[in-house]
């Protein structure tokens, strides 16, 4: 996906600009299906900068030139003082809560992106309720950009302390039937708000693909079509209806990327194809399985780590694997030494219809029923129903998930909120 952004980029002749991982090249070799499809695309490891284990880029030395922007693609935040060199974002994910209200503070800008099926006219309806909303509330509220066919934005610039009617506000955008409201702030001097493109679609793959579409100077070649093709037929679990995450611009913009291929396709091969690969876990250990597709949540208090199993790999046949925890325990040290993991999973039938489990190992046993309660709360909307486990450990627990369509993406915001609200004092 990098590649092809920065591809995209090329044409400036008054910037390099250089696609960089923000992993290390250890842990990159656990993405198993990412290597093997960039292999069959003739491109290997040795092609790729990771941001972790390259000295010949000093990005902070660039910093402090000011010789450097970053773009973001496919996550929308960096922890470190990078972040403030941020000018662009791209990303399908919904923006940290956490670091929202903990890092915006007045003159700052925050952005609301708000993403509707419903008419224009309903658009607007929810706007001006917003903008009455926000009024009472000592907010002025700002149109900045309203694109026929595209998400409306707006700004909003606080007059006075904001954290309390900022959520309210939030909640009453979400009230609205059929919208999506995703917040995100950006530093008046960083990031142009239209610089944002943040949208909840299958595949940030898809809104690369639709920025490079709507270039009439890019040349769009077969191969990197394909480049874009494999990981929109992962991310959506080959449009899976019951998964549901496919939106109907990951099928628009897929059907355009298929015409642009002059020799014929099998999606369902390759989709099959990067499944084996990713279900490959014969060369990972207990902490390699947790480290592959990793994020953490940290506040003040808690760390939670939060991992998601290679596919078709349950949480049932992971904890069926442990003897000890001593793996387990490991694996956080060497992640901020987390205080507990929520581990996931999902399993694909014949049909593609997802089957999830959950599983939650929490470190210190003061720390458990609170996290162990929480998860389970009616309106999380996960629908768990606890298992048994083979192993005799009270931190350890198994759930089925019956709410198949709530991913990683939905579920990570309810952690980083739990985090955000844990008070050391509570336990």
């Amino acid at each position: 996906m990098k590649i092809l952004f920065e591809i995209y980029h090329s044409t400036s002749e008054d910037v390099l600009y250089l696609p960089i991982l923000n992993t290390n090249k250890k842990t990159f070799q656990l993405r198993t299906e990412t290597l093997w499809f960039l292999k069959q695309n003739s491109i290997n490891d040795s092609h790729l900068i990771f941001l972790n284990d390259n000295d010949n880029i000093d990005l902070l030395k660039l910093k402090m030139e000011k010789k450097l922007q970053l773009t973001l693609v496919d996550h929308n935040y960096l922890r470190n003082d990078l972040n403030e060199n941020v000018v662009e974002i791209i990303d399908h994910h919904s923006p940290d809560q956490n670091i929202l209200l903990k890092e915006l503070s007045p003159p700052s800008l925050l952005t609301f992106k708000v993403i509707s099926r419903n008419s224009t006219k309903s658009r607007s309806e929810v706007f001006r309720k917003a903008f009455m909303f926000s009024k009472s509330l000592s907010f002025t509220l700002v149109f900045f950009k309203q694109i026929h066919g595209k998400a409306p934005a707006c700004s909003i610039t606080s007059v006075s302390s904001f954290e309390a009617p900022l959520r309210e506000l939030c909640e009453a955008l979400k009230t609205s039937e059929k919208l999506d409201v995703w917040p995100f702030f950006a530093k008046v001097s960083n990031v142009n708000p239209s610089s944002i493109t943040i949208e909840k679609v299958g595949s940030c793959c898809t809104l690369i693909a639709e920025k490079l579409l709507s270039d009439k100077q890019f040349q769009f070649t077969e191969e990197i079509a394909n480049l874009l093709r494999g990981p929109i037929l992962f991310d959506t679990i080959n449009f899976s209806t019951a998964a549901g995450k496919t939106t109907e611009k990951d099928c628009n913009i897929f059907s355009k990327l298929k015409s642009i291929m002059a020799t014929s396709t099998d999606d369902k091969q390759l989709f099959n194809d990067l499944n084996e690969q990713a279900a490959d876990i014969s060369a990972m250990s207990i902490e390699d399985l947790l480290q592959k597709d990793l994020k953490m949540s940290m506040g003040p208090n808690i760390r939670i780590a939060v991992s998601s199993l290679p596919m078709n790999n349950t949480c049932e046949e992971f904890i069926n694997k442990l003897k000890t925890m001593k793996d387990i325990e490991s694996f956080l040290q060497k992640n901020d030494n987390a205080d507990a993991v929520i581990i996931l999973s999902v399993k694909t039938n014949d049909k593609n219809e997802p089957s999830r489990q959950l599983g939650l190992f929490v470190k210190k046993f003061e720390h458990f029923n609170k996290l162990y309660k929480y998860i389970q709360q009616e309106e999380h909307g996960l629908e768990l129903q606890e298992r048994s486990i083979p192993i005799n450990q009270a931190r350890l627990k198994l759930f089925n998930q019956k709410n198949a369509q709530a991913s990683r993406k939905q579920i990570l915001p309810i952690i980083e909120q739990y985090v955000k609200n844990f008070e050391a004092s509570n336990e």
